[in-house]
């Protein structure tokens, strides 16, 4: 446990809540001290992933609300290609001599 929202995670995961809500936790503000950039401010709340990851996995609904370094990112990098390799079909095409030329 490393803050008072860890112990609130774990007791609400032992009593069987259903859905946790986390509101404003996690916020980039303008005083250094209270701001989740500051290193010091991670070391004192790096637990509250892992207890997001074992609610989840306890089939807790968690819900982050508002601007929070926790909340997941919108943007997925990366891409899905179905199962198919598309650079080995390229090099297959374009080694042939069917390519541009």
């Amino acid at each position: 446990m490393s803050c008072t929202v860890d112990m609130q995670m774990a007791l609400a995961q032992r009593e069987g809540f259903a859905h946790i809500i986390l509101h404003n936790i996690g916020l980039i503000t303008d005083d250094w001290n209270t701001t989740a950039l500051n290193p010091e401010w991670q070391m004192k709340h790096k637990g509250i992933l892992y207890w997001i990851g074992v609610c989840e996995a306890s089939w807790i609904k968690v819900t982050i609300e508002g601007d929070s370094i926790f909340a997941p990112n919108p943007k997925i990098y990366g891409y899905h290609t179905c199962g198919r390799d598309f650079g080995v079909a390229q090099r297959r095409y374009f080694t042939k001599g069917k390519g541009r030329k």
